[in-house]
């Protein structure tokens, strides 16, 4: 950064060229000083730029990927302590029975092959997540299981 001494002696380089109506020396100088402390001005931009937009991604993914852990967790959770899942393999796949102890209704999902149509049945069985924004309306995106990260 340069002082306020440094800058008074780049006007007066400026000024003497002004009015020899040329270029001196030091006005040369001063002039390729200036043009460098613009170029890096513009390279810092840049960079604080790229580092935002990288930092914004890698923030989105985390996001996303931590409140796919979350969902998985309170899945295992509400299956290990609230719930009675029975399982039977058949020549169609796999027949779940899932009963949640505050429902008396249980859910019955027949050919579940798949990790997503087991996961659909064990939130359908579940109790609905509560939301934890601090408003309670969405605001915050995450760590809300009500309102995960919006993915890009």
């Amino acid at each position: 950064m340069l002082t306020p001494d440094q800058l008074a002696e780049l006007r007066a380089y400026v000024d003497v060229a002004a009015a020899n109506n040329g270029i001196t020396p030091g006005t040369a100088l001063a002039m390729q000083l200036l043009a460098h402390i613009d170029a890096q001005a513009a390279e810092l931009v840049k960079e604080r730029e790229t580092q935002n937009r990288v930092a914004a991604e890698i923030r989105g993914e985390l996001g996303s990927r931590i409140a796919t852990l979350e969902r998985d967790a309170a899945r295992y959770r509400w299956l290990t302590q609230e719930a009675y899942i029975g399982e039977c393999f058949t020549d169609r796949g796999v027949v779940l029975e899932i009963r949640g102890t505050d429902r008396e209704i249980p859910v019955f999902h027949e050919r579940a092959t798949d990790r997503e149509e087991v996961d659909a049945a064990i939130d359908a069985a579940m109790p609905p997540r509560a939301c934890t924004c601090p408003s309670g309306d969405g605001s915050l995106r995450w760590p809300c299981p009500q309102h995960p990260p919006e993915l890009p």
